[in-house]
């Protein structure tokens, strides 16, 4: 698979379907990855939106991806963000405020791809320090704020 392909400098993924995510905690790649997740990603927070089936094997999946992935990679959540959020139906239902966040989520991963890609020293660390005004937190592999 990509893991092992040195070709691959950056990895992102937007509130990803953890549940359906088996990688174990052996499985690493040396690719930074950015998790962009919806408001609500904690136990507390998705006891009451998910079927108690389906909710151990989402922390689970996204536990095991948080503690596989290398120290240079972030996991985020956007406030006011459901899991449509990422995706182009809330614009085609004109949702109230999808611009803006469409533009925060895409600023990060801008931010991200530049420091990764193009080498630029501290663009997404200079933007995760200065991240209070964007409804951004930065999450632990249980899906809490970290600061």
């Amino acid at each position: 698979m990509l893991k092992g392909d040195k070709r691959v400098k950056a990895r992102i993924m937007l509130d990803p379907s953890f549940h359906l995510i088996t990688v174990s905690t052996d499985d690493r790649s040396s690719a930074p990855l950015l998790i962009v997740r919806q408001e609500n990603c904690s136990n507390e927070e998705l006891e009451n939106e998910v079927s108690q089936e389906l909710l151990p094997l989402l922390l689970i999946g996204f536990n095991n991806l948080h503690k596989s992935s290398p120290v240079n990679s972030t996991f985020i959540k956007l406030h006011g963000a459901d899991h449509m959020t990422f995706s182009d139906i809330p614009i085609h239902y004109e949702d109230n405020g999808i611009k803006l966040k469409h533009s925060i989520i895409n600023k990060y991963i801008c931010a991200f791809l530049e420091e990764h890609l193009k080498r630029k020293e501290y663009v997404f660390h200079e933007l995760m320090t200065t991240k209070s005004n964007d409804g951004i937190d930065e999450i632990n592999s249980n899906g809490m704020r970290l600061r």
